[in-house]
């Protein structure tokens, strides 16, 4: 994932692939100082929007690469 993911998702990636997984109460505060470190205002619904699309679409394109490389067995 290093070799697949630019530097601002790989900063951001917990608070996309997981974004419920903080505590409800820390989840705001934590999902937002991720997506701010990446370069994204959480408060700019284009921009979480657009970061999310590129996300969903590199960790898809990674994912096949993966699976190839595995032979198919993921």
């Amino acid at each position: 994932m290093d070799n697949g993911l630019p530097d601002h998702l790989k900063t951001a990636f917990p608070a996309l692939r997981w974004p419920l997984k903080p505590r409800p109460e820390d989840r705001e505060a934590v999902n937002g100082a991720r997506l701010r470190s990446a370069g994204v205002d959480p408060a700019d619904r284009q921009a979480v929007r657009s970061i999310r699309q590129e996300f969903k679409e590199r960790m898809h394109a990674l994912n096949a690469q993966t699976r190839q490389l595995c032979g198919g067995q993921i």
